[in-house]
């Protein structure tokens, strides 16, 4: 009997990870189709209005010269407005959702702040933004896995002439890009990306999510799916958004606004070695954590004329 029970428990043993490695397959693959899917909406968004979605819309940002943001006060609640995710709504067979929400009002960054009326929406979770590989995508919070690109390049250069908005940080640490696809209040049409839309990202994976605290694990204060961008801000942060900057799946450091920069220049994902992409085409592919940082930054960039070749 126990030689049975052994050979029982020998068998599971062996199986679990196999189940384990079909189970994440299939999430992978449930990735990728909402990837497909967000990149046809972006293209049939462009074929009804002949540009892209703005990354999101607010108010004029204004910084300083080493790029600390000015402002404050309850006053930056009427600056923000609906982003990329929200206005693409319509596209996704998510138009009853579409229409509930008055894109005349605010749409709060965060959960503790900024009233409006959008936000009995903005905080109920979406699975369509969310990837499976994520714990938090089946604990029914209203986090976002998918971020538009808004750019690339090195985030430890600031460089006001990128720059929508303020770093948000205590350093000159990049969090805001315009040299990508989506930024703050972007127009962007084909023509723009003159890399070509094979050679350009437009929505990435992210796994960071902004909490309050230690941005882990508290819950008072919380970003989601449909959060505008904040600016003029010691936190300001492009939430929906994200850059080619550090190297896919690195971690940010743990401390305040410092890791809202960092999280904002980082890519990455719940699969083991890499995370999903959609360029320009709506083609979706799996990068590698691994890949060369220069190529990987050009890719963010829409009209920087660097070779990417090989990058496939």
């Amino acid at each position: 009997m126990l030689v049975v029970i052994a050979i029982i428990g020998v068998l599971i043993a062996l199986l679990l990870p196999a189940v384990q490695q079909a189970r994440e397959a299939a999430r992978r693959m449930a990735c990728s189709n909402n990837k497909k899917q967000i990149g046809l909406a972006l293209h049939n968004y462009h074929d009804t209005h002949l540009r892209f979605p703005p990354g999101a819309i607010s108010g004029h940002v204004t910084c300083t010269a080493s790029g600390q943001p000015l402002g404050g006060g309850t006053d930056e609640c009427n600056q923000v407005f609906a982003p990329w995710t929200v206005l693409i709504l319509a596209f996704m067979e998510e138009a009853p959702l579409h229409d509930k929400f008055d894109f005349t009002k605010i749409f709060s960054p965060y959960s503790d702040t900024c009233t409006s009326v959008n936000k009995t929406w903005q905080f109920q979770p979406l699975k369509k933004f969310q990837c499976p590989s994520d714990p938090l995508s089946d604990n029914e919070t209203p986090t976002l896995n998918y971020l538009a690109c808004q750019g690339g390049g090195d985030p430890t250069v600031f460089d006001s002439t990128l720059n929508a908005a303020c770093s948000g940080s205590s350093t000159p640490t990049r969090a805001f890009y315009t040299n990508g696809m989506f930024y703050n209040n972007s127009k962007t049409r084909f023509a723009d990306v003159t890399d070509g839309m094979t050679n350009t990202i437009m929505v990435g994976e992210g796994q960071y999510h902004f909490l309050l605290g230690a941005h882990t694990t508290a819950t008072t204060r919380q970003s989601s799916w449909a959060s505008g961008e904040l600016p003029n801000s010691p936190y300001a942060s492009p939430i929906t958004l994200c850059a080619a900057g550090n190297s896919i799946n690195s971690a940010p450091q743990i401390a305040s606004s410092i890791q809202l920069a960092e999280a904002s220049s980082i890519f990455g994902s719940r699969h083991p070695g890499g995370c999903h992409f959609t360029l320009g085409d709506a083609s979706v592919h799996f990068f590698s954590e691994n890949m060369d940082l220069a190529v990987y930054r050009a890719l963010g960039r829409r009209g920087d004329g660097l070779p990417t070749g090989g990058w496939n």
